[in-house]
């Protein structure tokens, strides 16, 4: 199933990523706008904190939505994800994060109308097609009634 289908079917879409040569795989999914406006909630509140240790949280915190898979163990809840997500490496969690915006970019790129038409709609003819447009016909009328009136 395509990012899109997945998208209607479920509410959110899902892939499965491989890092450090496929040592690591993992599966991960989009963020919902509810999950984003929590994270950002959440991360408005360290202030005064220093940009990297900012950054690092707003990581980890997606993650913790996101991270659905890591190295055969599926999370039961983000608190799972979290205790697992502390005791990796930065570089690990930074890989992570990284094919979790992948996934982002790649479900941006996808939403748009013509994907969409493609994904579920059929591209045969259409009554739409067949004929001239509104706009045409107006000009036709207007060009022959400027005919009969010369």
């Amino acid at each position: 199933m395509n990012l899109l289908e997945q998208i209607f079917t479920n509410g959110y879409a899902t892939s499965e990523v491989e890092v450090a040569d496929g040592k690591i795989k993992a599966e991960v999914k989009n963020l919902t706008a509810e999950e984003q406006v929590s994270i950002e909630n959440e991360i408005s509140d360290l202030q005064g904190k220093s940009s990297a240790y900012v950054l690092h949280q707003y990581s980890l915190k997606i993650l913790e939505k996101t991270l659905l898979k890591f190295n055969g163990k599926l999370f039961k809840s983000e608190e799972d994800c979290k205790a697992t997500l502390g005791a990796l490496p930065t570089a690990v969690v930074d890989m992570l994060i990284k094919e979790q915006n992948r996934l982002e970019k790649k479900i941006a790129k996808e939403i748009n109308p013509e994907a969409v038409d493609s994904t579920f709609f059929e591209t045969g003819s259409t009554q739409e097609g067949s004929g001239p447009t509104p706009a045409a016909s107006s000009s036709e009328k207007e060009g022959a009634s400027e005919k009969q009136s010369s």
